[in-house]
């Protein structure tokens, strides 16, 4: 009896993991194709298992909306990749969160303080805040059962990060280098965040053009750009690895002046499980099926991005002092080093010696404070909503006034 309930019970296992090749495999927004906001005011764009959007005519339609929308009012557009277990479904718990914080920074971002900023600049002082959110098959099998699909959903994130979506944030690139290329009363903000294996996602896009700035011997009025404003990366489910290459780069760097801004924020939590645990093992599966790895290669290759030590830069914590720039300081925007800012949004963020240089653009923090990132998926909490959308204001409001500043000099004789 109990031999035939067990293998019953592994074949219904398989059953499960065999239908789960489809399950959850289509569009879950179809009334977004038209390139207009759906109905929670969001943009939204999804890819299929193999990289491609589900509608191909869907990324010029949004492209093209963001062209008219962005052509003369000041806009900023937040770009959110899901991670594992998440899709485009309208109730899914990231997608109502997501649109929380976008309201959240609309308000921030209109604060009077940041309006007088960009009216003394001579700028429209009103900023539109748009949310694109990316879905792809993040869940593939159905309640706990989708916990089998690590490498399934890795591989896949790594295909989505590979394709459509490449390309197309690269056009959103040229559209914000567009936007902000010559003396207007508007700008166009651009800050893509990525989530667990979207984390992946974004890491794939920004990755080639760090390196490009980073290998660059040309002038560097601008600093090292990145992916629009800030890459911002939620306990990235992707190697340390694959980081490795921009984190030597820069240390060979060596200086960053205060032109630079920041470009790339990481942000681990201590507690995340499924990344201290899983991710681990996962990779270790992986390695038996590939070519032996350098001695020093195997924890970077093991551990995740945020939690391979070396590569910290920062510990971040809950902080009840009071942020180090406040609405009446006169702070000048184009010195504000965001490597040593004390504390913003009430999260003090501690440098830790010898990591990184003053000014340094990459960001990669960990942190033990629950309140601000629970595990895994806890990225959401009002605190840490708090403090990306307060980081997210003044680190744009630096790139503003740099970039303003360096068209309007005139050139030395």
């Amino acid at each position: 009896m109990w031999y035939g309930l067990t293998v019953g019970g592994i074949a219904l296992l398989m059953l499960f993991i065999l239908t789960g090749c489809n399950y959850g495999h289509k569009p879950y927004d179809p009334s977004a194709t038209n390139g207009q906001p759906a109905s929670d005011g969001l943009l939204v764009l999804e890819v299929d298992d193999y990289g491609r959007f589900w509608d191909r005519a869907t990324d010029n339609r949004l492209y093209n909306f963001l062209e008219n929308e962005s052509a003369d009012k000041n806009v900023v557009l937040v770009t959110f990749i899901h991670g594992w277990h998440h899709n485009a479904d309208a109730c899914d718990d990231n997608r109502i969160y997501f649109q929380r914080t976008l309201r959240e920074l609309q308000e921030t971002v209109n604060k009077p303080d940041f309006a007088e900023s960009r009216t003394a600049l001579k700028l429209q002082p009103n900023v539109k805040v748009i949310g694109l959110y990316i879905g792809w098959r993040g869940r593939s099998l159905p309640s706990y059962l989708d916990y089998l699909t690590f490498w399934g959903r890795k591989a896949a994130a790594e295909r989505v990060g590979e394709g459509d979506l490449r390309e197309f944030l690269l056009k959103l690139q040229n559209l914000y280098e567009k936007r902000n290329s010559h003396v207007s009363d508007t700008f166009m903000g651009m800050v893509t965040v990525g989530h667990s294996f979207g984390g992946q996602v974004a890491l794939r896009t920004v990755a080639e053009l760090l390196e490009n700035d980073l290998l660059d011997d040309g002038p560097r009025s601008e600093g090292v750009r990145g992916l629009g404003d800030l890459t911002v990366l939620l306990n990235p489910a992707v190697e340390a690895y694959q980081y490795e290459r921009i984190h030597r780069v820069a240390k060979e760097e060596g200086k960053f002046t205060g032109a630079q801004s920041p470009v790339l924020l990481t942000v681990s939590a201590d507690n995340d499980g499924a990344r201290g645990t899983l991710f681990p093992v996962g990779r270790w599966v992986s390695r038996l099926f590939r070519a032996s790895l350098k001695t020093e290669e195997v924890k970077e290759w093991s551990q995740a991005l945020g939690m391979y030590e070396p590569q910290q830069t920062h510990r971040f914590s809950v902080t009840k002092y009071a942020d180090s720039i406040s609405e009446n300081d006169e702070v000048d925007c184009k010195s504000l080093d965001f490597s040593r800012v004390p504390v913003i949004g009430g999260v003090a963020m501690e440098p830790i010696p010898g990591r990184s240089t003053t000014n340094y653009p990459f960001i990669v923090a960990s942190t033990d404070s629950e309140d601000l990132i629970n595990g895994h998926n806890g990225i959401f909490s009002k605190t840490f909503r708090t403090f990306l959308t307060e980081y997210v204001a003044l680190s744009q409001g630096k790139r503003i006034c740099l970039r303003r500043e360096a068209m309007t000099t005139p050139p030395k004789r």
